[in-house]
């Protein structure tokens, strides 16, 4: 339920995340029906990209470097670094060159997103998953 719980309060700081650059960037609001194709694709986008990349990553990254001082901003930077994965996915759908439909403005704004999702997932998945020092030990 925590991952789940992350998921979505991420995507929807990616969707405020997209809305607001469209907006400031390019002085633009999002019509109904792109509004519905954003909310379907990055939904879809965010779901397996959780389930195959930014799950399993932050998992083995907990692993790897625990809960030692000073490194939960590892989470949300690799989360960030993840983002061109779940573009790359939605991209693919839509375009024949993959690549070249990366250096697209309607790129610039998923990836924009997706780095927020990320970096709030990255977040996320530190606070949640941390180990909470034990109280069984009484205090001397």
């Amino acid at each position: 339920m925590k991952l789940l719980g992350i998921s979505i309060v991420s995507w929807i700081c990616g969707l405020l995340a997209y809305v607001t650059a469209l907006k400031i960037v390019w002085g633009k609001t999002i019509s109904p029906g792109d509004r519905n194709a954003v909310l379907g694709w990055t939904a879809i986008g965010a779901a397996i990209a959780v389930a195959v990349v930014f799950g399993p990553v932050m998992a083995g990254l907990h692993r790897w470097r625990g809960d030692r001082s000073g490194r939960a901003w590892l989470f949300p930077a690799v989360g960030t670094l993840l983002a061109p994965f779940p573009v790359g996915l939605i991209l693919a759908v839509w375009s024949p060159n993959v690549l070249r439909a990366f250096l697209t403005p309607e790129a610039g704004l998923f990836l924009w997103m997706f780095a927020v999702f990320g970096a709030v997932f990255g977040a996320g998945f530190s606070l949640a998953y941390r180990q909470w020092p034990s109280r069984s030990r009484a205090n001397p």
